[in-house]
């Protein structure tokens, strides 16, 4: 068509494939639109490198009609109550607040839990879809599930870890209903030879658990907890949170925490650190990939003993290997 008009909303989550092949319909004009939720692709480039290809408006909360107007101008549109509450709660400063609300792209330098400089490196080479790397023969790996709920939007998070590299070479991540997700799921990890893997034991995980126990899959194949490791699973408290997310930044920090996956590192440079806050996931994002592979690092430092197994925890596992090289 001559006059071919390509209008692309949440533009900031639309793979660069997609975009390939709509340049390949050569529209006459294309709109995108979305938010600063993003560190690369075609939406966050036309902000940034790709700048002169396009010319860009930001809107902020205070530009639209509910804001404008101070009263409810367009049911379901943000709101005065809406912006005092998150900053209130976020604070002005914050990154989270200027994303948010403001419709800044500042969450890629500020306030970042993780190592941006690494993160833009890995990028380079990132991949977009879900990463699966064959396993090399002599490799230890462990693996790693984070279940969601039946309703919400988190998503189930299954990813395995090289422990021979420090690489996360494998991650599915999907919204597919629980038995659809849990079959594909064993089936990869059986592939890797059922390395030890990291299961939270809450409500979502034991059901996750019961379809993988279905299939074959053996208590001796998790991670175990509690007094003489007589109990299923991990256990997620808010001292093991802090405990499994420092392990993974210092690991991002120094290098030996790597991966391939764009999806996972996206969710990385969205996880916050706001001041006297713990970390999470900035706006509306996802953290399902970051807990993962925050689990996944965990659990390559668990060692199978007599079908369970020990926690070691002391220097960095990147320190020891460094000091083995």
């Amino acid at each position: 068509s001559p006059n071919l008009l390509v209008i692309v909303t949440e533009a900031h989550a639309v793979e660069d494939k997609y975009f390939t092949t709509i340049k390949q319909l050569n529209p006459t004009r294309m709109l995108l639109t979305g938010n600063p939720f993003s560190l690369g692709g075609e939406f966050y480039d036309a902000f940034h490198d790709k700048k002169g290809n396009y010319s860009t408006i930001e809107i902020s909360a205070f530009d639209t009609p509910n804001i404008k107007e101070r009263r409810l101008v367009i049911p379901g549109m943000i709101t005065v109550e809406y912006i005092e509450r998150r900053r209130r709660d976020w604070v002005e400063d914050s990154a989270k607040y200027k994303a948010s609300v403001l419709g800044k792209f500042c969450l890629l330098t500020e306030n970042c839990y993780f190592d941006m400089k690494m993160l833009n490196e890995m990028m380079k080479t990132a991949r977009e879809g879900e990463v699966y790397r064959q396993r090399i023969v002599g490799h230890r790996y462990a693996a790693s599930l984070d279940s969601a709920g039946e309703y919400g939007e988190d998503q189930h998070s299954f990813g395995i870890m090289d422990c021979t590299t420090g690489e996360l070479v494998v991650d599915y991540t999907n919204r597919k209903p629980r038995h659809e997700f849990a079959i594909q799921t064993y089936r990869i990890w059986e592939s890797y030879g059922f390395p030890l893997l990291a299961l939270e034991f809450n409500g979502v995980g034991e059901a996750m658990w019961e379809v993988l126990k279905s299939l074959g899959a053996q208590p001796s194949n998790l991670v175990h907890h509690g007094k003489d490791n007589e109990k299923l699973g991990v256990f997620m408290t808010g001292d093991v949170r802090d405990r499994i997310l420092i392990d993974l930044q210092d690991g991002i920090r120094q290098g030996w925490n790597t991966t391939q996956s764009r999806h996972v590192l996206e969710e990385c440079v969205m996880f916050a650190q706001e001041p006297k806050k713990r970390p999470e996931a900035a706006g509306n994002a996802h953290d399902d990939r970051v807990i993962m592979w925050a689990w996944a690092n965990w659990c390559s430092k668990q060692v199978p003993v007599a079908g369970q197994s020990v926690f070691i925890y002391g220097p960095s596992r990147a320190e020891a290997l460094r000091g083995r090289r």
